[in-house]
């Protein structure tokens, strides 16, 4: 009991307020490198009544622009240095430096995998059936709906943008579906703090759905917009556009999001 009274004084420091507990959520995913991890971390604080919902949503929005680092990071070519970072990873073990030893090996293993992944989809990219796919999935929903469930089953939205950014730099992609299949990711990675809010309290549920609720309002709320933000954006000829449209994205629709915590949080109760 004791401990958990100093972990709610530790977190009521830095959680105070709306502004606090949206850059708390930010630094955390920069550290864990995991939007999904975050979430799932304050499921289990708010079902431990150590945070309320209002603060964990700021949290977990905070966490959507953390993970966009992650996905630029990915993004640029020294995927293919990742046994660099390995390397590195052993260096940091022998002077005792765990933390930063396990970071640099996930990362490592992150490159490792987009790099095998990204050879296997360009070479699928040569047969007719799957490529006529991608010609025929052209529209924002479609994109939306394709991205949605990409970042599900790889559980990382940071993978699913990075390796459409590589698709679009390769020009096997437009960039209307690069930015909606980006869109899509941002709502798929919930799902896997829906499934996990399932054995938890109450709270916890309406969390992850108020951050569903915000994914889904702020990705239909720009559809309007993308084809004039194409439009903009195409004229510049921008190779990075895929990763740096999701980091504005966030940063935005972040920003707005934490004008609307309050009526998230009302619609929530009432559907929970």
């Amino acid at each position: 009991e004791n401990s958990k009274t100093k972990i709610k004084d530790f977190l009521y420091k830095f959680t105070s307020t709306y502004i606090s507990s949206f850059l708390c959520g930010i630094i955390i995913c920069l550290i864990t490198q995991s939007s999904s991890l975050v979430t799932i971390l304050t499921i289990i604080l708010i079902s431990n009544k150590l945070i309320n919902l209002d603060k964990g949503l700021c949290i977990v929005i905070g966490a959507n622009i953390g993970t966009t680092l992650t996905s630029f990071i990915i993004t640029l070519d020294i995927g293919n240095y990742y046994y660099i970072l390995f390397v590195l990873s052993l260096l940091f073990i022998y002077i005792k430096k765990e933390e930063l030893s396990s970071l640099l090996f996930v990362l490592g293993i992150i490159f490792l995998s987009l790099d095998i992944f990204e050879k296997t989809m360009f070479s699928l990219f040569n047969n007719t059936l799957i490529s006529s796919f991608f010609e025929n999935t052209s529209t924002p929903l479609k994109g939306i709906t394709l991205g949605t469930i990409f970042a599900f089953l790889t559980q990382s939205s940071s993978a699913t943008i990075a390796l459409t950014q590589k698709l679009y730099m390769n020009n096997l992609i437009n960039g209307v579906l690069g930015c909606s299949i980006m869109l899509g990711a941002n709502i798929g990675t919930t799902i896997s703090g829906l499934i996990y809010s399932l054995r938890e309290s109450i709270d916890a549920k309406k969390l992850v759905i108020a951050s569903l609720l915000f994914n889904v309002f702020g990705v239909f709320f720009t559809i309007p917009f993308l084809y004039i933000y194409m439009n903009v954006i195409n004229d510049l000829h921008f190779e990075y556009l895929i990763s740096v449209s999701h980091i504005v994205f966030n940063i935005v629709s972040g920003v707005i999001g934490l004008f609307f915590i309050k009526p998230l949080c009302y619609i929530t109760t009432i559907l929970v």
